[in-house]
């Protein structure tokens, strides 16, 4: 506040201006044809800053469940191929779109595995009741999951950090021993929520998802792949809707058996009465971001 009343240039040349940093306080001595011009300064600037408070829902659902969930899907983003640990690779220049009814409702993402999208959607905050009742009822049937739903408050322009995830370790083999080091594994989510003069929110936005991969190692100490995806847009939404964000994939194999009771246990010849299934579940990580302005 000090520079930008220095910068207006009302202080004359009997003016003096100081902060006492204790208090907070700005001291101002001038001539009395001043007072006004500096009172009007400092009540246009000493405002509270606004501040946004941000829900998230990190939630994992089968595949089908996914596409049931009536998310307005009104961009698709690809993510960038994966890389080793250490590297960046950023895809950019999605622009914006804004949180009205969209004229496009895209799948929530082309496809599972190394070709999928990025998906952002949009839910009204009026739909967003019907999102929770869908989404446990899925829950009660086993098929989704809410991992996390963390909260934070930030204020206007500045970064909020959501971060699940979880440390993978692994060993290195050097001249001074075997050494325990970590990967990080986890869904990163950085806000920066800008309240505009309508009341929306814009909010700029970057997804990180790491994942270590330990069937693909490189050099001598077996260090894994990292398969990255990451994603940086802009977003323009009202008050209270949530932003949606999908196409973010798992597959679990699982193997599991399937014998003749009785006749499985049989020795030697147990195994003509009993057959191993593998099996590929695919479950899709669907993101959700609601932002509300703090009055």
């Amino acid at each position: 506040m000090m520079q930008t009343i220095k910068d207006a240039k009302i202080l004359t040349n009997r003016g003096f201006i100081s902060v006492d940093e204790r208090t907070t306080s700005i001291i101002i001595r001038d001539v009395d044809q001043k007072h006004e011009d500096y009172e009007k300064i400092i009540t246009a600037l000493d405002n509270p800053t606004p501040q946004v408070s941000i829900n998230a829902r990190i939630v994992e659902v089968t595949d089908n469940i996914s596409k049931e969930l009536g998310i307005q899907w009104g961009a698709v983003v690809k993510p960038t191929p994966q890389t080793q640990i250490g590297g960046t690779l950023i895809s950019e220049g999605l622009g914006e779109f804004t949180g009205k009814p969209l004229a496009v409702n895209l799948p929530a993402a082309v496809g599972a595995g190394a070709g999928g999208s990025l998906g952002i959607g949009y839910i009204s905050a009026n739909a967003l009741r019907a999102l929770d009742i869908q989404l446990s009822a899925a829950e009660s049937t086993g098929q989704g999951k809410v991992i996390s739903s963390p909260r934070i408050v930030t204020m206007d322009n500045q970064k909020a950090v959501i971060r699940q995830g979880k440390k993978i370790p692994y060993e290195t083999i050097s001249q001074e021993g075997t050494k325990t080091e970590f990967v990080d594994a986890a869904l990163e989510l950085i806000v920066v929520p800008h309240i505009t003069p309508e009341g929306t929110i814009l909010m700029k936005l970057e997804v990180k998802k790491n994942e270590a991969d330990f069937s693909r190692t490189s050099g001598t100490s077996q260090v894994p792949t990292i398969d990255t995806n990451e994603v940086e847009t802009q977003v323009l939404i009202n008050d209270g809707d949530t932003l949606a964000l999908g196409g973010i994939y798992k597959k679990n194999a699982t193997t599991s058996e399937n014998a003749v009771p009785g006749l499985g246990d049989i020795p030697i010849l147990g195994w003509l009465f009993k057959k191993e299934l593998d099996t590929d579940v695919t479950t899709e990580i669907l993101v959700f971001i609601t932002p509300r302005i703090v009055k």
